[in-house]
């Protein structure tokens, strides 16, 4: 497993677990047999939240990893753009 971390017109992702690492590019339908796999991790790890307040979020999800070490993790949120941006994001991982 190697992290991945994509930002995309919509979405935004960094994870750490066995899943596809181009499952954002496919069509809804291809993703699906992966997002069963994201949502019995994230059913199963524990949470965090990091904060991204005046700072942009993938550079906070990236510290937030540096200084937890998480073995595996998962982390989407809604891509910032000129109007819109999360102050924080939920990250689901393993110790």
């Amino acid at each position: 497993m190697a992290q991945v971390f994509k930002v995309n017109s919509d979405r935004s992702y960094a994870f750490n677990i066995d899943i596809e690492k181009d499952f954002f590019n496919k069509s809804f339908g291809q993703q699906l047999d992966t997002l069963k796999k994201v949502k019995e991790f994230c059913g199963n790890a524990k949470s965090s939240y990091v904060g991204a307040k005046r700072r942009p979020v993938m550079a906070c999800v990236k510290e937030w990893i540096k200084l937890n070490k998480p073995t595996k993790f998962y982390c989407s949120w809604k891509t910032e753009t000129e109007f819109y941006k999360d102050d924080s994001v939920q990250i689901f991982y393993e110790e």
